[in-house]
């Protein structure tokens, strides 16, 4: 029989489980009735002992409605499960966080923010997952306005700061200055709008060479209100590009993150970029261009976002540590901290002559680490800061 993925996942019947933590069979009295009505009235007499009482402190939700899986589309919540369940797993593995897998039915932006209202007093965190645009972005938008927890966007804010890293450490590497090169984005979906974001903040609005391609449109100052992220994107492709031909002569960097699989456009576009120059392949589960193809093309440094590629420039090294960062000061994400996170990134992996660090569970740790360093700088109470580094602390030691 041949071991297939899905014969794994089959095998296993699911990816995660829950665990119970306390001594129950002896202290069932305690656990649940009568003793636990004692928690209860504490809570209700305090909302806050909520953290301290339950699990609430490390427990988010990874949350999709199916339309927007991987690189196969709108193939339903049931479809979209075993990418959450996924999800989860790497959360707890790397960060010690116990996800849990959520795949509602909920069709419009107002449904989802209901249930997001809903189910808040249940979480500590939550993870936005393969949403379609840009409902995603509206919903992440408007959540952040009424949540009082931290909640992520993965492929807008996990995506766009590991492309920033990789673009700053292959810059760094090449001695290119970013707002003098061209960087031509393939796809004009979350992953490339996350980072542009970053790149608009970190270049302060400086991002004329930036020519951006999305199927057969290039966006310019006169069109880019058709997009969701139309103020950020009129600043781009003052050079005037009209095709992703003409936008790739003497580029930099080809950043694609558009629709999986070979054929999006041809190789021989690739020949005309500058030298050195970096490219960045992340459709999923296929790339638009895969390692030999670049190599063949004459491509200086390639990155994909598979886990079997030595560049593994994915999502996965930022979200475990990102959300643990986020639970520990339950401070709101903003473009700033991803910054800051980009920025260590690339200087760590360096280090080792390379664009992305290795995935382990010391750089999910690194992450926490500086996200948690961000808002201490930024926080007026030391008290507070030295609470949170505490806290990091016992929950990256503990067992």
């Amino acid at each position: 029989m041949e071991i297939t993925p899905s014969f794994l996942h089959k095998l296993y019947r699911g990816k995660w489980e829950l665990r119970v933590r306390v001594p129950l069979a002896r202290n069932l009295h305690v656990f649940y009735t009568p003793g636990v009505a004692e928690p209860c009235q504490n809570i209700a007499a305090d909302n806050t002992l909520v953290w301290d009482m339950t699990n609430r402190w490390n427990t988010i939700g990874v949350i999709s409605n199916g339309t927007r899986i991987l690189g196969l589309g709108n193939i339903g919540p049931e479809a979209g499960l075993p990418v959450m369940e996924g999800k989860a797993v790497l959360y707890k593995y790397y960060a010690g966080i116990d996800a849990i897998p959520l795949c509602i039915r909920a069709e419009t932006e107002e449904t989802i923010l209901a249930f997001l209202s809903a189910i808040e007093p249940s979480l500590g965190g939550i993870n936005l997952e393969d949403i379609k645009q840009p409902d995603a972005f509206n919903v992440l938008t408007e959540a952040r306005k009424f949540l009082r927890i931290p909640i992520i966007h993965d492929d807008m804010e996990g995506t766009g700061i590991i492309m920033l890293a990789a673009v700053l450490a292959s810059s760094s590497m090449a001695g290119l200055k970013l707002e003098s090169e061209k960087i031509v984005l393939l796809g004009a979906g979350s992953a490339n709008m996350g980072f542009l974001q970053l790149l608009d903040e970190l270049l302060l609005g400086n991002i004329g060479n930036v020519i951006v391609v999305d199927r057969d449109l290039v966006y310019n100052s006169e069109n880019s209100q058709q997009h969701w992220m139309g103020n950020i994107l009129s600043k781009t492709n003052k050079l005037g590009s009209s095709n992703l031909e003409e936008a790739l002569k003497g580029a930099s960097f080809l950043i694609a993150a558009s629709r999986p699989g070979p054929g999006v456009f041809p190789l021989e576009y690739l020949r005309n970029m500058k030298k050195p120059n970096t490219v960045l392949s992340l459709a999923n589960p296929v790339p638009e261009v895969s390692r030999e193809e670049a190599c063949a093309m004459g491509v200086t440094i390639y990155g994909s976002g598979r886990s079997d590629d030595p560049n593994q420039v994915n999502n996965s090294l930022i979200f475990p540590g990102l959300m643990l960062g986020l639970l520990v000061t339950q401070q709101q994400y903003n473009t700033a901290v991803g910054i800051e996170v980009a920025k260590a990134l690339s200087e760590l992996a360096m280090k080792k002559q390379r664009i992305v660090p290795q995935m382990d569970s010391e750089v999910h740790q690194f992450v926490a680490r500086t996200v948690v360093e961000h808002f201490s700088k930024k926080c007026a109470s030391k008290e507070n800061a030295s609470m949170w580094a505490e806290e990091l602390n016992w929950r990256m030691n503990r067992k």
